[in-house]
């Protein structure tokens, strides 16, 4: 995030005083999502879908680019990246509207509990911290107190496998470029300690989960599927969607054989600098 700013202007192209540099720049977008996730196991965020929806509306996502990615990051616009066969962008998402988000939080038995919600993220750096205090004051903005839980890499990811979280930081980097890699983390069968943090299933989506195990080379049967998982996500919203990484990328003209891929890791042994 710090170096952004410093080597790219506001259209993250390079600054004007590297222009004599022997430099080029590139954006390359990435198979890596996040999202906020909600513990439906929890005897409270599970079982108020007005709680899930006033927050899903009072998270400003588009800020929270800015201020940890300096704009790198792109808006999430589906639960496939757009590089992935069966792509679908989202027919109706979380719009940041703070009257919306206290409509549905008077609608809430939460509202009337005076309890705190427990909100866990992947690193007690500062990043951590400043992170988890974004949301923190998201939060406040509607009228909610959020306990913040910056954890310990290792500690998030033990108390995740156990079920123990109950709102958190949460985000999968696509292992190969089928829906299925996605999907996977919507199924029964994935609960934790699998890689199913939320508990969320649904019948619709298990049926769907199921095909995409099979090879299926019709991309319009693909996005059709993608489209009816989105719109029932979108209906019990276990996950707020946040970003979709992107990398940027100054190499030297000397260097040669550079070509980078998001799922291909070990380019870096073809590099070669140029006479």
């Amino acid at each position: 995030r710090d170096y952004i700013p410093k080597v790219f202007d506001e259209s993250l192209q390079l600054k004007k005083e590297f222009s004599d540099k022997p430099w080029a720049s590139f954006l390359m977008p990435t198979l890596t999502l996040w999202w906020i996730g909600f513990n439906m196991n929890d005897e409270v965020v599970g079982k108020d879908l007005n709680l899930r929806l006033a927050i899903a509306h009072a998270v400003n996502s588009a800020k929270y680019r800015n201020v940890f990615t300096a704009n790198l990051a792109l808006p999430m616009t589906s639960i496939i990246p757009p590089m992935i066969i069966g792509h679908t962008p989202f027919k109706n998402n979380f719009e940041y509207n703070v009257d919306l988000a206290k409509k549905f939080l008077t609608q809430s038995p939460f509202n009337k509990s005076h309890k705190k919600l427990r909100f866990a993220v992947r690193s007690n750096d500062s990043m951590g911290r400043q992170i988890a205090e974004f949301f923190q004051m998201e939060l406040q903005n509607i009228g909610l107190d959020l306990v913040i839980d910056p954890m310990p890499f290792q500690a998030f990811l033990e108390a995740q496998r156990k079920g123990q979280l109950q709102l958190f930081i949460d985000g999968w980097a696509l292992d190969y470029p089928h829906p299925a890699n996605m999907i996977q983390l919507l199924s029964k069968n994935n609960f934790s300690p699998g890689p199913n943090h939320t508990h969320y299933s649904h019948d619709k989506i298990e049926k769907i989960y199921q095909e995409l195990l099979s090879p299926i080379e019709d991309e319009k049967k693909l996005q059709s599927y993608i489209s009816d998982i989105q719109d029932q996500l979108y209906q019990d919203v276990p996950w707020i969607p946040l970003m979709q990484a992107r990398g940027a990328v100054i190499i030297h003209n000397k260097v040669k054989n550079y070509n980078p891929s998001p799922v291909i890791h070990n380019h870096f042994k073809y590099l070669d600098i140029k006479p």
